[in-house]
Parts: structure tokens; sequence; C-alpha cells
């Protein structure tokens, strides 16, 4: 990597006394030695802003920097502003422009956590130079140095560097029309890349605004906390590298938050539908159909589908599967009673449709059979009778072999946590592959589902019932659901909530300590679909820098509930979006 090394020449001077001694003739003669005269007083430095030209420039726009003594932290030594702010590039990242980006006084919050790959001690930056020219160094942590004009001829054999089209100086167009905001012309370069790193400033650079008319202008921008903002000469506009691609100056910083997202499938709410954020910009929660029972236009309130934002009054009432209705909604029907049979003494029996039923009643047993047969679940349901359930490690369910089914239903009498990943294993497929032998499973819970903050991943179609009705006097004489305000969480135990970050030793009720966003700052992605009765998305995890943008949760219609329905979801899994080859969770 080329690094700047700047010399220091140290100068020693010693000043005071010195006594003399002389003899003669035998008498001594003492001299007093004369005192060293003082040395001149420096003159001050130059002072930036004087009203002086220091070059020849008759607009008069930025031919000096006009903020105090020369070599401050706005200007250089011949009085040359220091730029501020950064760039960015899908493929190396941010690019910063000063060594003071990454100072606390002008780091964006937005931007925390990037700084770091280089010694904060190097002094760099990119200058508006006396001559109209930008001159200087800028620095990324993925590519390295980069040099701006001619102070690129540093870097080159024999001192002098070749552009790839016109001049390498980068010049200020003073006569442009906009002179509060001039264009460049000429390169800047990516050291570590050699001649591929040559980047383009302006289109006219090799005569392309035709095909592309892109350039970079110098400008001001803000920088700084909200209290303390300082405006700052700064670089604006696109760039591009044949190598690297487009490298963006002072990009727009999204005021991202925790935001929910679903792929390739729809969303569907009983009457309102609000988000407190709204998904970044170009970005949508749902790809397809978002329905809310409401008829109310603020009913769907920062959500958006990526097939436009069509409203339509369409009438449907989306109510959520309950026993008063037989489990079946708009959507389809779940035969809950059916899938259950009478056990009568045993741990097994065959349900009315003829599928076999497994019977559980501790935690080590069920997890000991999900993990059998290379974790197949062989079209099989599985039936936890307690009041609780908690999958206390990871889970992953294979594919089966030959011909057993990868199918199968777990059925939680309670309340379910999980406190590990639960995933699809990577076992390949024996003898002639079918849909058949797809690892595909559902999880219907009759109580909450409480996900644990360190779960990343889960695989599954969840659907949390409940085991309790919507209004008083419901035959287990215990209390209702409440409807949650905008203020205020009204959780009732059982009532088929979605916690998605809680933990699971909390099942003896909700919220409390261990439920809230203090401990939920990663991402959760879940293969598969959710339905409940309420969800609370607890995820505080967002990274403005990834590429691209994804949700805090993220939630994949992988479509494994239609290539191979698990048992008893044959007539719910009607409603759902077609599967398209090549959406399969890993």
């Amino acid at each position: 990597m080329f690094k700047i090394v700047k010399s220091k020449l140290i100068k020693l001077a010693i000043f005071g006394i010195v006594p003399a001694v002389f003899f003669s003739f035998g008498f001594l003669i003492l001299v007093k030695a004369q005192e060293a005269p003082a040395a001149p007083p420096k003159p001050p430095p130059p002072f930036c802003g004087d009203g002086v030209i220091q070059s020849p420039n008759s607009k008069d726009q930025y031919e000096k920097c006009d903020d105090g003594e020369s070599g401050s932290e706005r200007c250089t030594a011949d009085c040359g502003q220091k730029l501020l702010g950064w760039a960015w590039a899908d493929t190396i990242g941010w690019v910063s422009l000063n060594n003071q980006t990454c100072a606390p006084k002008y780091l964006d919050p937005d931007l925390a956590g990037i700084c770091g790959g280089i010694d904060p001690g190097i002094d760099y930056q990119a200058v508006a130079t006396a001559n109209d020219t930008i001159e200087g160094w800028a620095w990324s942590d993925n590519a390295g140095w980069i040099c701006f004009g001619l102070t690129c001829n540093e870097t080159c054999e024999g001192g002098a560097c070749l552009a790839p089209y016109g001049n390498l100086e980068t010049t200020l167009d003073t006569n442009d029309s906009d002179t509060e905001n001039p264009p460049l012309l000429g390169w800047a370069r990516i050291l570590s890349l050699g001649d591929d790193g040559w980047i383009s400033l302006n289109c006219l650079n090799d005569d392309v605004c035709g095909a592309s008319d892109y350039q970079v202008r110098l400008g001001n921008s803000s920088f700084g906390k909200d209290a303390n903002k300082e405006t700052r000469l700064t670089l604006k506009g696109w760039a591009w590298n044949d190598y690297l691609g487009w490298l963006r100056f002072d990009p727009e910083i999204a005021n991202l938050g925790p935001w929910l997202q679903t792929k390739y499938s729809d969303i569907y709410a009983r009457s309102y539908l609000q988000g407190a954020l709204p998904a970044p910009a170009a970005i949508c929660n749902a790809t397809y159909r978002i329905l809310a029972g409401s008829a109310e236009k603020d009913a769907i309130f920062n959500f958006c589908s990526a097939q436009g934002q069509n409203w339509e009054e369409a009438g449907i009432a989306v109510n959520f599967p309950a026993a008063e209705t037989l489990y079946s909604n708009v959507l389809g029907r779940l035969d809950i009673n059916g899938l259950i049979c009478d056990f009568n003494g045993k741990t097994s029996c065959v349900n009315r449709y003829g599928t076999m039923v497994e019977k559980f009643e501790d935690t080590v047993s069920l997890q000991a059979a999900l993990e059998k047969q290379n974790g197949a679940l062989g079209n099989k349901i599985y039936y936890y009778g307690g009041d609780y359930l908690i999958i206390d490690r990871p889970l992953a369910f294979n594919n089966g072999l030959n011909y057993e089914s990868g199918a199968g239903t777990i059925i939680v009498n309670g309340n379910l946590g999980l406190t590990g990943d639960i995933t699809y294993g990577d076992s390949i497929f024996g003898g002639k592959p079918s849909f058949k032998n797809l690892a595909s499973v559902a999880w219907i819970v009759r109580g909450d589902l409480k996900i644990a903050p360190a779960v990343s991943q889960l695989a599954g179609n969840f659907i949390v019932l409940g085991n309790r009705a919507d209004q008083e006097g419901n035959p287990q004489n215990r209390p209702a659901c409440q409807k949650d305000t905008e203020s205020q969480r009204n959780e009732v135990f059982g009532c088929g909530q979605i916690y998605t970050c809680c933990q699971p030793d909390l099942l003896a009720g909700p919220g409390g300590p261990g439920c809230g966003p203090e401990d939920c700052s990663s991402r959760l992605t879940v293969f598969g679909l959710m339905m409940a009765k309420k969800f609370y998305f607890d995820r505080t995890y967002f990274n403005p820098n990834e590429t691209p943008i994804q949700g805090s949760e993220v939630v994949i219609y992988d479509g494994r509930l239609l290539a191979n329905t698990p048992p008893g979801l044959s007539d719910f899994a009607k409603a759902l979006p077609i599967w398209r080859s090549g959406s399969l969770a890993p």
C-alpha cells in the first residue's frame, strides 16, 4: 500500500551566558561574556480570508480559504480549503476525503462504526487550492489511497502520470453558470489498482456525455450533529471507474430505523397495518398484495408493495382463524380438530386423514423424535400436549431419502419458545428426487410464540392461533384478547402473539425483562410464513451501509408450503402465491 510519510526537520538552538577565562602575563583577568542577541520574533502566520488575492483569479470565489489562520483545521498553509465528507461506491464502500471525517464532531451518527481502517494520526485531505484545482488525498478502507489531479504525479515513475484522456490536472470550471457549485474537470486515481484505478470526474474527460451525463461539483454541505453543524466545502455528484463502476460523492444517508420486510408473498391484516417507520427509499415491505380489513385509507401506513400503490376498496374481511369459525377464513381452513386423534393412552394414533400422529409430553423426547431419521419429518404430525414447549437447541430438518417425505407438522398445545436457529439441512436427495422429499415444516401453536434474541434464522410456516377468544365469556373463562393502541401494548398471555425478541423462560407471562429492544440488535430471517393475532416485531437491527439494504426482520416466503405441503395445510395453502422455481430457502 502506498503511504504518505511526512518528514520533520528538527532545529536545536542553544542560548545562554557562556563564561570566558583569559590568562595574560600572570594576571588573572575576568571578562564578562556577552549575552547572545535575542532571536527575532517569528512573523505571524498568514491569515486566510484577509481579502488579499493569493493567486490570480478574477472570479475570487475559491482562490483562498476564508476561515482563519493558514495550516488550521480548515485551511492549508497556502490558504487552500480542506474538503470534508464522503463518497460511496457499491464495490469498495465508503471513501473519506479528510482524516477529520471520523472526528466525533463531524461523523454522521448513521455512519458510526465505519471508521478505524487507517491510523487516525495520519493527516490527509482533498484540497481546493488557491489555483482553482483539486489536489490531495482520500482514503478507502477497502481500496486504499486515492489521489486527485497533479498529486497523482507523486505516485508515477519519473514523477509524471498520464491520464487516460485529456489533462491529469483536476480543475474547477469557474466559467460555469453555477458559480457557487463549479464542476470539476480531470481525474483521480486509486493507487492499488494501478492503470485500472483511474476515476473520471466528468463525462467531458473522455467525451461520453451523450451516453452518460455525469460530473462532480464543488459545493457546500453540513457536517456534525444538529446543535453544532458546520458548513464545509465538499465534492458532490457522480464519478466513474471502468473497473469498479459508479462513485457517488456526498451521498444521501437514509434516515433508517428498524423495519419489517417480506419477500415473494402478501401481507394480510384484520384491521390496520401500521409501521413505526417506512421502508427505505425504493424498497418495499411486501412483494405483492397488502390487504387490510379496514376501509380507511390510513389503515395501511408506512407499508408499501413492490407492485405499486393502487388503492382498492375490495370489502374483503380478513378474520383470524378461530375455534368459533372452525379455524377458517378467506385464506382457507385449518382442520385442527381433524389433525388430532384419540390416543387412548397410547403415544400414537392415525387421524381422520390417515396421517400418523405421535404424542409427546416432554421436550427431550420430542426433540429426539424431530432429530431422528436424519432429520426428515416423514409426513407425520408431532403433537406436544404440554402447556409450553421450549426448543433449547438448534434444529435442522433434512430432505427425505428415496420415497421418504420431508414434510411434517408440529402442533404445540400451548406456548412455544425457541432459543436456537431452526433451519433446513443441506442433505442431498436419494434415488430419484421429487418434491415429496423436500423438507417442509409447519408449526401450529395454540398459545404464543417467543423467539430468543440469539435466534437469527428460522425455517417453517408458523401459525400461532392462541388459546383465547376475542371477546369476553369464552368457554375457557380466560381474559379475552385486547387490541393494542398506538402508544400501548395490551398483551394477554396465550392470545396468539409472536414476539420476535423475547427470552423463552418468560413464557409464564407476556413481556417483562428480556422482551424489549435493548437485547434485540441482530436481524431475524424467517424462511416460510407467519400468521398470528398479534406481532411484536422488536428487532432493532439496521445497517445503512449494506447492499442491498434489508429489514430488521425479514420473512421470505420460500414456496415449500406449496411444493411439499405439510399434513393438514392443503386447503390453507390454496390461497398462497404460486411458487416459482429458485425461491426455496437454502
